[in-house]
């Protein structure tokens, strides 16, 4: 993965010019650091609802009623995260009178926003910076 270190200009004219923009050094570290922490609690959520959908279907009940047990505490885990990091966004967003770029990932009339084959240049993402109009 690149480091993605360079000024931040100005902001995005669509959600895919956002998203392919680097961030500034201390911007990138964060945004870095939050992925990994999502994506380790992610993985271990799917790790374990696999093995207990598999223990089910083996036939195997009550080990796979142990394995949902565990589920449950780390989806909390997760949604905890997600919680915390859009809450963050929602305050930076309030502080700074910023309205980040969105877009629809999929729309039945349209399809995907990005198409399935295309993928973001680098892992990074702008976070904007232009006041919202009055």
């Amino acid at each position: 993965m690149k480091d993605c270190v360079c000024p931040l200009s100005t902001r995005g004219k669509s959600v895919k010019d956002d998203w392919r923009a680097w961030l500034p050094e201390a911007k990138a570290l964060v945004f870095n650091q939050q992925v990994h922490e999502l994506e380790s609690s992610y993985v271990m959520l799917s790790v374990s609802l696999d093995e207990a959908i598999e223990l089910e279907q083996m036939g195997q009940p009550g080990k796979s009623q142990q394995a949902v047990g565990i589920t449950s505490g780390l989806c909390r885990l997760l949604t905890q995260m997600l919680s915390g990091l859009l809450r963050a966004l929602s305050e930076h967003a309030k502080h700074y009178g910023t309205v980040p770029n969105a877009a629809p990932q999929f729309s039945r009339a349209t399809g995907p926003a990005l198409g399935s084959h295309e993928q973001p240049a680098q892992s990074c993402v702008a976070i904007p910076s232009a006041p919202v109009p009055p």
